[in-house]
């Protein structure tokens, strides 16, 4: 199950506004438009009908809106959103991330580990570190009889200010009354 590769969703979008956010394509109080998108004939639809018009940054993060995820990414690139991918991945493969709009919505395949180093990044402040399974063993006295080394800290992937930036923002998919947590 660990190794299995599974088209991430929407749960890819935290890593795309964080990317975004450094990149300043959006700001934290960036207001951006929820409306009817065909770009290159790509028709994104959101999960609800209709569209909502302007709201804040927070509120499209919130509630998960496909249009504004996909706009984002128009304004990255899909190219360069998935080379950032592969770069913080450590993988070659570009057949696993298509380069087209639908990436903004998962249309790539990750594992569930490959996912976690992806939000490691942004919860690292930036930093990659290599998500590991087994953090330490210990005994019933509490006593660490192994402990796993998780070694340096990774490159630099992402601004400091642009993962802080990004959290505040994903703590709305909880916070806030429309947020789909």
């Amino acid at each position: 199950a660990s190794s299995m590769r599974r088209q991430p969703g929407s749960s890819i979008k935290g890593f795309l506004y964080a990317f975004a956010l450094d990149l300043g394509v959006l700001e934290e109080d960036s207001e951006v438009v929820d409306e009817p998108v065909s770009i290159a004939g790509y028709e994104p639809k959101n999960w609800y009908p209709g569209n909502k018009g302007t709201v804040p940054l927070r509120t499209a993060i919130a509630m998960s809106i496909n249009t504004v995820a996909v706009k984002t990414l128009n304004e990255v690139g899909p190219r360069r959103f998935r080379n950032k991918m592969m770069e913080v991945l450590g993988i070659s493969d570009r057949d696993r991330f298509p380069q087209n709009l639908s990436l903004a919505l998962g249309s790539g395949e990750v594992t569930p580990m490959e996912l976690a180093t992806l939000y490691g990044v942004v919860l690292n402040g930036g930093h990659r570190i290599q998500p590991t399974f087994v953090a330490r063993i210990s005994d019933n006295d509490g006593s660490v009889l192994w402990q796993n080394d998780p070694g340096p800290e990774g490159e630099q992937s992402l601004s400091p200010e642009a993962c802080a930036a990004a959290v505040r923002l994903m703590q709305s998919v909880i916070e806030d009354p429309e947020g789909t947590a």
